[in-house]
């Protein structure tokens, strides 16, 4: 069964595509390997170790004018998420693989993933949930609520395979994704609708094995261990997929900046593990990238999107505004990027109003 595995970056975590192809090419050899690159600054990607996707690949599977219209009305990351329906898209169309892994790029693969292929060639729709057991209840209060607020599933792993509600699957999460994945509430980008899928598509399946996305949201469950061999075990499984989302590249002692209750209380392998994964992102060209500001986790200063045509700045503000206009069918013709004028930034607050917010608080 012809297999790949799939990714989506900004051009600033080209870095992180290219270690995931490495350990790819080292656990699978020459498995394909497909990355949307939605903003590519000038240069060969034809170079790069893995299949290369543009953003006019994307149109010849999308409905007219929905792909400018998405990198306008979203941020770098909401535009990351919110093209994952229509990369699913493409290669349902686009290729001849019966089945595929999405996985989000700052996924370290830590070993050989049969396990995790035969589990998606078994479902149609292959979701991973944050964790099945409650969290942290010594450490912290109402652990839960994170989970109510991002959602039961992480879309930073999922897997489909073709035929069954596949196809359905992919042509609802197109549809909801192209005004709807923000990341403000009651929306969380792509995530929070994942919630929905067993419902609407009853094949959809939770994937088992306990190595897949091993994230800051998990550790509690999932005690982790090295075996004689050195392979890092989670129970009596190896790790397959750890998901190391809010790494401190420069602190491998804190699991991530979204876990601060984890600071100090890591397991020696999750230390250990996020020092591999800073030194690979170096060794191809991290550190580049974030002196070069591009890093979408540091603004949108250097998103291939962050400006209108004429070079003045977008603000979210606006693209907000743009997406308000859409839903509501009041938008004016014609390119967004070339009319700056149409979506006048919103004018400063007046002097009492900064003065009362900052003795009030928002």
């Amino acid at each position: 069964m012809s297999r790949a595995v799939a990714t989506i970056v900004t051009r600033s975590h080209l870095p992180h595509a290219r270690l995931i192809a490495k350990e790819l090419r080292r656990h699978h050899g020459d498995l394909p390997f497909h990355v949307l690159v939605i903003d590519p600054a000038p240069g060969d990607l034809g170079k790069e170790p893995f299949r290369a996707i543009a953003l006019a690949d994307l149109e010849g599977v999308a409905e007219p004018g929905a792909v400018e219209e998405m990198c306008f009305i979203y941020s770098a990351f909401e535009l990351s998420c919110a093209l994952r329906g229509l990369l699913h898209r493409y290669l349902l169309r686009k290729t001849d693989h019966e089945s595929w892994l999405f996985i989000d790029a700052d996924v370290f693969v830590c070993g050989d993933l049969s396990p995790l292929f035969a589990e998606i060639e078994r479902a149609t729709i292959s979701l991973s949930v944050h964790a099945t057991t409650p969290v942290f209840p010594r450490l912290r209060t109402n652990p839960e609520v994170e989970f109510l607020r991002g959602g039961v599933y992480n879309a930073g792993v999922l897997g489909l395979r073709r035929g069954g509600t596949a196809e359905a699957f992919i042509e609802w999460f197109v549809a909801r994704l192209r005004r709807h994945a923000t990341d403000e509430a009651p929306l969380f980008v792509d995530q929070l609708w994942l919630n929905l899928v067993p419902v609407l598509f009853p094949e959809a399946r939770a994937i088992r094995h306990p190595g897949v996305n091993v994230g800051h949201w998990n550790l509690h469950e999932r005690p982790l261990r090295t075996d004689a061999g050195g392979r890092i075990l989670v129970g009596d499984e190896p790790l397959l997929l750890a998901h190391l989302s809010g790494a401190d590249l420069d602190r491998p002692d804190r699991v991530s900046r979204h876990a601060e209750w984890l600071d100090g209380k890591s397991p020696p392998e999750w230390g250990a593990l996020l020092a591999r994964y800073a030194e690979g992102l170096r060794r191809h060209g991290y550190a580049e990238s974030a002196e070069n500001g591009e890093s979408g986790e540091r603004g949108e200063s250097e998103y291939g999107f962050a400006r209108f045509r004429d070079g003045t700045p977008i603000l979210l503000s606006q693209r907000r505004e743009h997406r308000l206009r859409l839903l509501a069918g009041t938008q004016e013709e014609g390119n967004p990027f070339e009319h700056p004028e149409r979506l006048a930034p919103p004018p400063p607050p007046s002097l009492w109003r900064r003065v009362r917010g900052r003795l009030l608080g928002p």
